[in-house]
């Protein structure tokens, strides 16, 4: 069964300001590509859930998030949280920003 992927309003954000920087510094046939990567990922995180890097925070929300990278441009990692039905992305980012002060300093 082909799990479901749900994207919080701060993935699409997220997102929609990777698709714009790679279009302005890349091209947008890179642009396409990454999202066709995100795709792909997501989607095989959807069937397979528990892979990933399990993120340890005190932080409630963040409770039971994992971390993969992008296939193609491993620097960007999706954050997501197992769900009944899939998974849903929290946030993609890029391993060189501060990712604890963006989501919640992790405890180890």
């Amino acid at each position: 069964m082909k799990g479901k992927v749900y994207k919080s309003p701060n993935a699409r954000k997220d997102l929609a300001g990777i698709f714009r920087y790679y279009t302005r510094e890349a091209g947008l046939t890179v642009a396409r590509r990454f999202f066709e990567k995100v795709d792909t990922t997501t989607e095989h995180l959807a069937e397979m859930p528990g892979m990933g890097a399990l993120y340890h925070s005190d932080l409630k929300h963040l409770s039971g998030m994992r971390s993969f990278p992008i296939s193609g441009f491993e620097k960007h990692l999706v954050f997501y949280r197992p769900v009944k039905d899939g998974i849903e992305i929290i946030r993609v980012i890029h391993s060189a920003r501060d990712v604890w002060n963006i989501l919640g300093k992790p405890t180890n």
